[in-house]
């Protein structure tokens, strides 16, 4: 006969509390900021335009190809030379669908017509952009921006 003892269901419940969290882990804040302040292009943009392309990858995880058109409403910094004004289109991914994936958050779908703050990188001579803050690469407008 098996015996269970009442001492060990608080060790076996965090256990499995951790074994959970730790299948969701996240990264740190002051990752994200790091790579926020790394970023080539730190500007205010306005979603003109959104449009996705779905995908899948072999473990039948859902990927969308999100292509953004966006007008810079002003730049923090911008190595690439962006001014208010400059229109730019952004390519980035999102994995949907990744049970229990471990590592960074997944980037917003942005909205048409929405003002956000981005951080990004010049990937080629023809405009095209990518974020660099993975998850928190599209942040709600400082509200000197959102006026704009």
């Amino acid at each position: 006969m098996i015996s269970h003892s009442p001492s060990l269901y608080p060790t076996f419940l965090s256990l499995t509390l951790l074994g959970v969290f730790c299948a969701r882990a996240e990264l740190p804040p002051q990752v994200y900021e790091q790579l926020k302040d790394e970023s080539a292009e730190s500007v205010a943009i306005e979603t003109l335009s959104v449009s996705e392309e779905v995908s899948s990858d072999a473990e039948g995880v859902k990927i969308l190809t999100i292509s953004v058109k966006a007008k810079i409403l002003s730049v923090e910094r911008s190595k690439s030379g962006l001014k208010p004004g400059d229109h730019i289109q952004v390519r980035y991914q999102v994995m949907q669908n990744a049970e229990m994936k471990v590592g960074p958050s997944e980037p917003i779908i942005v909205e048409i017509g929405k003002p956000y703050l981005a951080y990004l990188e010049k990937v080629d001579s023809t405009g095209t952009y990518r974020i660099t803050a993975r998850g928190r690469s599209f942040c709600p407008p400082r509200s000197a921006e959102a006026g704009k």
